[in-house]
């Protein structure tokens, strides 16, 4: 009987290092793909879940990243509204008004603004100061990394924030955003083109 249950543990903890090897490799490969991506831009649908309401709202937009300083989100459909991160300065426009925000003035813009950034390449995986990760394979063509908040001001909001990563090109395709309400917010990304020419005068 002993050498049954030490045979059983042995498997068990053999099959823990392998998936712990093959989590860590997962999470290189998806960091250094980061690592190297200094323009990306596609086209997004995002669909919010409103529990309460049992209803979806969904829009359509785009998103342009330079150089790791610089993102613009933009909706365009069915209203206009767009969230530009240049440097320390984050601008939010709309039809109506402007406004302008410097980052190293507002925690929470600080955190929001870093951790879209990062969101976006995936380079958040790594980031252990923000988020607890685990990086699994989901499917044949899917790596699904949860990311479960340890800052206060996002625990407070959000539970956790899911990545749907394509394993051929270690990038991020989707994100769900679940709320601590029960509301949830899925994007999805499409038209990725990654390290081409990115217009700089959307960010100003």
């Amino acid at each position: 009987m002993k050498k049954i249950i030490f045979t059983l543990l042995l498997s068990l903890l053999t099959s823990w290092a392998v998936q712990a090897q093959t989590q860590q490799e997962m999470v290189e490969k998806v960091c250094q793909t980061a690592a190297q991506t200094h323009s990306m831009q596609c086209r997004f649908v995002q669909t919010k879940t409103i529990s309460l309401l049992q209803t979806e709202m969904k829009s359509e937009g785009r998103m342009a990243f330079l150089d790791g300083k610089k993102l613009l989100w933009e909706y365009t459909t069915p209203y206009q509204y767009a969230f530009v991160l240049n440097d320390d300065k984050v601008t939010m426009r709309t039809k109506q008004k402007t406004s302008v925000v410097d980052v190293r003035q507002s925690k929470v813009f600080s955190q929001v603004a870093r951790i879209m950034m990062s969101s976006v390449t995936g380079n958040c995986l790594k980031n252990e100061k923000d988020f607890k990760v685990t990086l699994t394979k989901t499917g044949a063509n899917q790596w699904t990394a949860e990311l479960t908040p340890r800052l206060k001001e996002m625990a407070q909001i959000f539970s956790k924030i899911s990545l749907d990563i394509d394993p051929q090109t270690a990038l991020v395709r989707g994100v769900v955003l679940h709320e601590k309400g029960g509301d949830n917010t899925v994007i999805r990304m499409t038209d990725v083109q990654r390290n081409g020419k990115v217009d700089e005068a959307q960010f100003k």
